[in-house]
């Protein structure tokens, strides 16, 4: 028996003394001396814990037991330890390794000396805000700078680097003198992914709850309770900043990410905090949009189906079918006002990219319109024509309107808001100009996005009611001046039945249908991934029709189907080539048994889109490498909660081999 087995044996009883006392009868005063014996039920499993004997146990009991009652129980101990810390710091913060473990140093037996002490605050889990201090070692051989999160080598050309260690941090560094807990940032990341909770949300809720003690909420009931006074004499704030959980998800996510790959993460060590991470992050875009996510080879009960089909012979064939829906959600990142330009913007209020910016930067704000800025009392973004002036009058004018101030505001106090809600940049308004050049504004605050063709994505000039409308036959977006910030026009998504997300793909112009069909050829193409036998669109007649048209016999095997819902509220039923092709009910493989209902859920994409459109309010006024990666990240927690779903439903999901080429 060693002193660890003792200590813990104090820690566990000073914790289960309640329950002790209850084993002995009413008559047995257990509030003023312990009892004199250890109850035999509670002494198995303390032998099984601590792998003593009972023997030992009944020794240590008789000999401790006067000192365990009368003693705090472990968390207290641990509380009042804290305490003690209030006026210094409490968490210290150490680099893992004494010694340089980098193969090339010179010095490697040595233990680092070289110290440098730094004060730091700490966002913990159990103990709220914390005064730190951070020890930074440096190797006298290679003169290597080690950090409690990561190292930094001596560069002798070029600029230093920081490679954060391979084992998982306990704490991350968000700021110079601020830390956070891992536990913490897994809550927020958490927070984010179920609930949509925006970085400024989370900081306070940690300072309204995780940041208090329990003695602050007694004491105060009417004022809100503050910060240890010890901390405010820090020549830094102790306040937990939305920067702080940015951070802190991101380095949290890019570190997962490495270990995942088995690589080292490494980023600048000088520049901005904000564009540290960029490289990292596009790095891990990059991979995404190259392989998908990692659930591109998930295969389960709810998404495939195995079926008897009989050939002409006679013969039975066990046929399976896996089908993909696809559709579009309206929400997107800042992008250049030229249309379908690609270019990232430098900053998130610049309405064009570096090159379109010194094209059409001084150019009339009405699409189509090429003509010089004229500047008048009145306008300041359009040109002479006076049709453009009235345009850009009535966009002033109805911004400045007592409706839309009182529907941002709305906005403004609802932390998860509708997608779709109105906006000065989401709100579709545009212009009619009757033959005698009066123009009346119309406005539509639910945009509807919906796969069109490549000749209506190019189209600048979209009628209300184009005169040979399609099938479907929805109102495309029209012709409008561009006074706010252009934003990218939705997000496609390819999703199982089943409810995993495969893939996610941004459309900066419009969703043309061709890009739809490309971004599903490229998801299936990447090593393990199967090849839908159906692929289930909203505008899938379009889709089937291009299809036919190319040169490309990948898609010959495909089936392309509209589903249910689309195909009776937005499609004609006298197009013969919708009702011909696409029609769900011309696949048997699609129906249950008894021809009553699907066996698929074709509806999933629908269904996510309303957990994909809750981020609108968080990415709008993101960059793309953030916004990509942002998404990236939430649907590949999400893909990890619907596969536990999954599990637990006997749903047995299950992943194809790499070497499968199906």
């Amino acid at each position: 028996m060693n002193t660890d087995q003792i200590r813990l044996f104090i820690n566990i009883c000073s914790l289960i003394r309640d329950e002790i006392a209850l084993t002995y009868p009413s008559y047995v005063d257990t509030e003023t001396s312990a009892p004199p014996f250890f109850p035999e039920s509670q002494a198995e499993w303390i032998s099984v814990c601590l792998g003593i004997t009972t023997e030992q146990i009944d020794i240590l009991w008789a000999v401790l037991r006067h000192t365990i009652w009368k003693m705090d129980d472990a968390v207290r101990q641990f509380e009042s330890l804290a305490d003690l810390f209030m006026e210094s710091a409490f968490v210290s913060l150490f680099p893992p390794y004494r010694k340089c473990p980098r193969p090339e140093c010179k010095d490697r037996r040595s233990e680092m000396r070289r110290e440098h002490v730094r004060d730091a605050i700490v966002f913990t889990f159990e103990r709220g805000i914390q005064w730190a201090k951070s020890v930074h070692l440096t190797c006298i051989g290679c003169h290597t700078n080690y950090r409690p999160t990561y190292y930094v080598p001596r560069v002798n050309v070029g600029k230093p680097r920081r490679h954060y260690y391979s084992k998982f941090p306990r704490y991350i560094q968000v700021d110079d003198h601020h830390y956070v807990e891992t536990r913490v940032a897994h809550l927020w990341t958490q927070s984010m992914m179920i609930s949509a909770t925006a970085a400024t949300s989370c900081a306070k809720i940690y300072e309204q709850t995780f940041a208090r003690q329990l003695s602050d909420i007694e004491k105060h009931y009417f004022t809100k309770p503050k910060l240890p006074s010890a901390l405010s004499r820090l020549p830094f704030s102790p306040r937990l900043r939305s920067d702080h959980v940015w951070t802190a998800f991101v380095v949290l996510a890019l570190i997962r990410d490495a270990r995942a790959h088995r690589r080292i993460l490494h980023v600048p060590h000088t520049g901005e905090q904000r564009v540290r991470f960029d490289a990292a992050m596009q790095d891990r875009n990059l991979r995404t949009i190259a392989f998908g996510q990692h659930e591109i080879r998930h295969h389960c009960k709810a998404c495939m189906r195995f079926y008897e089909e009989t050939d002409e012979s006679g013969t039975v064939i066990i046929k399976s079918c896996q089908p993909v829906v696809s559709d579009g959600l309206t929400i997107g990142h800042p992008c250049c006002k030229t249309f379908r330009c690609t270019i990232h913007l430098s900053k998130i209020r610049d309405h064009y990219c570096g090159e379109c910016g010194k094209l059409y930067a001084n150019k009339c704000a009405v699409e189509t319109c090429n003509e010089v800025i004229m500047l008048t009392p009145e306008t300041k973004r359009t040109c002479a024509d006076e049709v453009h002036r009235q345009m850009e009058i009535q966009n002033v004018q109805r911004g400045q309107s007592l409706f839309v101030l009182t529907s941002r505001l709305t906005r403004q106090r609802i932390s998860a808001p509708d997608f779709d809600a109105e906006t000065d940049d989401d709100t579709l308004i545009w212009y009619e100009v009757d033959a005698q050049n009066r123009v009346t504004q119309r406005v539509n605050t639910r945009p509807v996005n919906v796969g069109v063709s490549d000749t209506d994505a190019d189209r600048t000039d979209r009628q209300i009611n184009p005169p040979n409308a399609t099938c479907p036959s929805k109102t495309p977006k029209r012709q409008r001046i561009l006074l706010a910030r252009r934003r990218t026009a939705c997000e496609v998504t390819l999703i199982r039945p089943c409810g995993i997300i495969l893939q996610r793909g941004t459309m900066h112009g419009a969703e043309a249908v061709s890009n739809v069909l490309q971004m599903t050829k490229a998801t299936f193409c990447v090593p393990g991934a199967r090849k839908p036998e159906i692929f289930i669109y909203d505008t899938a007649c379009e889709a089937k029709q291009q299809a036919m048209n190319l040169d490309d016999d990948w898609w010959d095997d495909v089936h392309m189907v509209v589903d249910p819902w689309h195909l009776v509220t937005k499609h004609k039923t006298t197009h013969e080539f919708c009702q011909k092709y696409c029609n769900p009910a011309s696949f048997p493989e699609l129906l249950r048994e008894d021809g009553k209902g699907w066996w698929f859920n074709s509806s999933v994409a629908e269904q996510t889109n309303v957990w994909l459109g809750s981020y609108h309010s968080i990415v709008k006024e993101m960059l793309p490498i953030k916004y990509n990666f942002f998404l990236d990240e939430m649907i590949r927690l999400r893909n990890i909660d619907t596969i536990q779903t999954l599990k637990d439903r006997g749903r047995c999901p299950q992943y194809y081999p790499v070497e499968d080429d199906s």
